[in-house]
């Protein structure tokens, strides 16, 4: 997760200037990085390009902090693999 942790330092310190050591796993999208909406949106973006993942429509309030969303993005397609296994 560290090389993703990069990924998202980068990125937000490219687009909007924010310090990428103020970018922590633990940091909230609101209150410690100040992303408005279309800045999460842009990260999702992003985030769905970089891993090849599609967010649900409500993500924007739906995960907090930086570690949620790189959870969903590094977990989902296995998630998803697995479910073809365990539906009837």
């Amino acid at each position: 997760m560290k090389a993703s942790l990069t990924l998202v330092r980068d990125h937000l310190s490219r687009r909007f200037g924010i310090p990428p050591p103020l970018v922590r796993l633990s940091s909230h999208l609101d209150n410690d990085l100040g992303l408005e909406i279309w800045e999460k949106i842009d990260l999702i973006v992003f985030l769905e390009a970089a891993y090849g993942v599609t967010f649900p429509s409500d993500a924007t309030s739906r995960y907090e902090t930086v570690f949620e969303l790189l959870a969903f993005a590094l977990l989902s397609p296995f998630v998803a693999r697995s479910k073809k296994f365990f539906v009837k």
